[in-house]
């Protein structure tokens, strides 16, 4: 089956085509957002030179975010807020990620459930780039347009 592509006169999504809801609530001063997952499986060898079986694997994955920092500022006392008597660095919360789909096709849906923020950092340089507020994310697992990662997935 060939891919219909490109879908209208050769326009295709980038960032602007995103929604993106941290906890909720749709924030538009994100710059940069990554994710990734994998099943990575043990390899049995047992007295053999080569590869003899798979286990299953270890389900695991990450996500980092880049913000603006006024924006950063106000997703962290949203956080906080919503989350009372926990620090930051201990909420759990999901990120929404919406592809649209007027004028490119169908509408497609990441959800990132469980997520965490494990670092922030910032810095700043000489030059006409806005500051940032960069976070590295650890999460439970990532669901694509409603198909899960792995069977017997524990939500």
């Amino acid at each position: 089956m060939s891919l219909p592509f490109p879908v209208v006169q050769g326009v295709a999504h980038d960032h602007s085509s995103l929604d993106i809801k941290l906890d909720g609530i749709s924030y538009i001063g994100i710059k940069t957002i990554d994710w990734n997952d994998a099943l990575t499986p043990g390899k049995v060898f047992g007295t053999a030179a080569q590869k003899i079986a798979e286990t299953r694997g270890q389900y695991d994955g990450d996500a980092s975010l880049e913000m603006y920092k006024e924006y950063g500022k106000t997703f962290e006392k949203a956080l906080v807020a919503a989350h009372p008597d926990t620090g930051l660095y201990e909420i759990r919360f999901p990120i929404d990620v919406i592809i649209a789909g007027e004028g490119y096709g169908e509408q497609s849906e990441i959800n990132i459930v469980g997520v965490k923020i494990n670092k922030r950092s910032s810095g700043s340089s000489s030059g006409n780039d806005a500051m940032t507020y960069k976070y590295e994310l650890s999460l439970m697992y990532i669901i694509v347009d409603g198909i899960q990662p792995i069977t017997g997935l524990r939500k």
